[in-house]
C-alpha cells in the first residue's frame, strides 16, 4: 500500500479494516494493514491506535505461532511501568502480556496479568477483550491444574461472548466482502451488505431508500470506497439544500455571462465528481423541471451547461430518498421514467427499531468516538444501560442514536460509568420487556430458511445459557440436548473455547 493510499484511507479506516480482516481470519491481510497504519502514523508508540495496532499484531502473531515478532510488537513496553497509560490502553497491554506469559510458559504471571486486565477492563465492560481476558485466564489456570475456576472463567467468556456477540461474526452466511465503515451483525443487514457486495464494483445507477438517520451516505461512500472507483472523488451533494433558481447551474454548470450574476465558469457538481461517484441525496426533493436533465445524463452520461455544447462524463451515480418515490410519481411530484431508471438497483435500508441486535456495536463505537471527541475519559456504559437502548424503537434512527451517546457522554462525570440513570427519560418510559427470540425476515424478497433457522438456533442457545448464569449441563437440559451436542453448537456460534466437556463437572 503506498504512503499516498494510505493517506487517503486514514489511519483510524486502516485499523478498522485489520479489525475486519481479523475477525474474517485474513491474519496476512490484517497483519499489513497493521503494519501500514504503524509506519505511517507520525503518533507515538503510547498513543491509543498505536497500542491498539500492536496488541491486535501480538493476537495475529499468537494466532500464526509466531511468538518472536509477537514479543517485538510489545518490545516498545514494560508490563511494570504502565501506570502513565490511560485505562483503557494499559488493560489492553496487560492483556497482551499476559497472553505473551501463557505462551512463555509462566502460568503464574500469566494470570496475575490477566487478573490485572481484568479489573480494568470489566468496568468498562469491553465485551469483545473481556471475551480475550477470560479465555486466557482459563487456559493459564488449566495449566495451572485448577481445572473449576478454569471452567468457570470459560463459562464467564462464553457471558460476555453472549453480549457483545456482534464481535464475534467473522463470516456470515450470504456475506461474501467486507464493508468494515458499517457497524451491523443483524439479518437484515446482511442482506444489505450482500447486495452492496454485488454491487460495488458495478457502475450500475444505485438507489438508497430508508428512514431519515438510518446511514443512507454511509451505505453509498461505503459502495465507493470498496469499488473500483475508490481512488477517485466521492462526492455527496443534496438536492434540497441548494436554492432551486441555483439548482440547475450547480448540477451542471453554466458558462460566463449565460444569465445575470453569471460572472465566471462553473463547471458544475456532476463534471466535478469526473471518474468518481456522485451521490444525490434527497433525490425525491428534484425540482421537477430538472428531472429531464438528470434522466438524460443517466441515460447517455451525457449533461448540457447552461451556455455550452453537450458533453460526456464519465460519472457513477448514487442516489438516495427518504419519500416513498411511488406515492411521489402518482401525485404528480417525480417523474415516472425517472423513478424506472432509479428503480433498477435499489438498496433498502432498514430502520433501526426493527434490528436490534445492530444497537449494542453501535453502541460502542459510539460511546469510544464521543469519548475522544469531546476529551472525556469515562468508565464505560453498564449492560443494563445498553440494554434499555437496545429495546428502544429509535424514531430517528442512528442519528439518534449517536446524539444519545454524544449527551450522555458529555454529561458525564469524569470517570463514571454511564447507566440506565444517564439516559433521556423517553428512552426509560417507552422501553418494555423483549421476547428473547426474534425472527423478523424481509418478505419482500426471496427467503432463505437456512439462514433463518441458524440465527433463531444462535439465539435460543444464547437464551439458554443466560437463563441458567452460563452453566452448559442445565442449559442443554432447557432445550433437550445432551451436553456434547449442546456444547458443540456453542463453539459453533460464539467462542472456539476448549471442550469444557472435557474439564472436570463440578455443576
Amino acid at each position: 500500500m503506498t504512503q499516498s493510499t494510505v493517506k487517503k484511507i486514514g489511519l483510524k479506516d486502516l485499523f478498522v479494516r485489520a479489525q475486519a480482516y481479523m475477525a474474517r481470519g485474513d491474519f496476512a491481510s490484517a497483519e499489513k494493514l497493521l503494519h501500514d497504519l504503524i509506519e505511517e502514523s507520525s503518533e507515538e508508540n503510547s498513543s491509543g491506535q498505536i497500542v491498539q495496532a500492536r496488541v491486535c499484531l501480538v493476537e495475529i502473531y499468537e494466532e500464526m505461532e509466531r511468538h518472536e515478532e509477537a514479543d517485538e510488537a510489545l518490545a516498545p513496553y514494560d508490563s511494570s511501568t504502565l501506570d502513565a497509560f490511560p485505562t483503557n490502553l494499559r488493560g489492553l497491554l496487560l492483556l497482551a502480556f499476559g497472553s505473551r506469559a501463557y505462551w512463555q510458559n509462566d502460568f503464574p504471571r500469566s494470570v496475575s496479568l490477566l487478573e490485572s486486565a481484568r479489573e480494568i477492563l470489566e468496568p468498562l465492560a469491553d465485551a469483545a477483550n473481556l471475551v480475550r481476558v477470560y479465555y486466557c485466564l482459563g487456559r493459564s489456570l488449566q495449566e495451572l491444574n485448577e481445572q473449576t475456576l478454569a471452567r468457570e472463567h470459560y463459562k464467564i467468556a462464553i457471558e460476555w461472548g453472549r453480549r457483545g456477540r456482534h464481535l464475534n461474526y467473522g463470516v456470515l452466511p450470504g456475506v461474501t466482502g467486507t464493508f468494515p465503515a458499517i457497524i451491523a451483525t443483524s439479518f437484515v443487514m446482511r442482506d444489505v451488505m450482500s447486495r452492496m457486495e454485488r454491487l460495488k464494483d458495478s457502475d450500475a445507477t444505485v438507489l438508497i431508500m430508508g428512514e431519515t438517520g438510518t446511514g443512507k451516505e454511509l451505505i453509498a461512500s461505503s459502495l465507493h470506497e470498496e469499488g473500483q472507483r475508490r481512488d477517485k472523488i466521492f462526492l455527496p451533494f443534496n438536492c434540497s439544500a441548494a436554492p432551486r433558481e441555483l439548482l440547475e447551474s450547480q448540477l451542471f454548470g453554466h458558462k460566463r455571462g449565460t444569465f445575470t450574476g453569471a460572472v465566471n465558469d462553473q463547471r458544475g457538481i456532476i463534471r466535478a465528481a469526473e471518474g468518481g461517484t456522485l451521490f444525490l441525496d434527497e433525490i425525491g426533493d428534484l425540482a421537477l423541471e430538472l428531472q429531464p436533465k438528470l434522466l438524460r445524463f443517466l441515460q447517455e452520461g451525457e449533461i448540457m451547461p447552461l451556455g455550452e455544447a453537450p458533453r460526456k462524463v464519465n460519472v457513477r451515480v448514487i442516489a438516495a430518498t427518504n419519500r416513498d418515490l411511488e406515492q411521489e410519481v402518482r401525485e404528480g411530484r417525480f417523474r415516472e421514467d425517472l423513478f424506472y431508471r432509479l428503480n433498477t438497483f435499489v438498496i433498502k435500508v432498514p430502520p433501526l427499531r426493527v434490528r436490534p441486535e445492530d444497537v449494542p456495536p453501535l453502541v460502542s463505537y459510539f460511546f469510544e468516538k464521543m469519548c475522544r471527541r469531546h476529551h472525556r475519559q469515562l468508565a464505560g456504559i453498564t449492560p443494563e444501560a445498553v440494554g434499555y437502548l437496545a429495546r428502544y424503537s429509535w424514531p430517528g434512527n442512528v442519528r439518534q442514536l449517536r446524539n444519545e451517546l454524544e449527551r450522555s457522554v458529555v454529561f458525564a462525570e469524569e470517570g463514571q460509568t454511564i447507566g440506565a440513570a444517564s439516559l433521556s427519560p423517553e428512552i426509560l418510559q417507552s422501553v418494555t420487556p423483549s421476547s428473547p427470540v426474534r425472527v423478523q425476515p424481509d418478505f419482500s424478497r426471496p427467503i432463505n430458511f437456512k439462514e433463518i433457522m441458524l440465527d433463531v438456533e444462535r439465539q435460543l442457545l444464547l437464551e439458554a445459557m443466560t437463563r441458567h448464569g452460563g452453566n452448559i449441563t442445565r442449559a442443554a437440559e432447557l432445550l433437550g440436548m445432551s451436553r456434547q451436542t449442546f456444547n458443540y453448537k456453542l463453539r459453533k456460534f460464539i467462542l472456539n473455547l476448549p471442550d469444557i466437556s472435557s474439564m472436570d463437572e463440578a455443576d
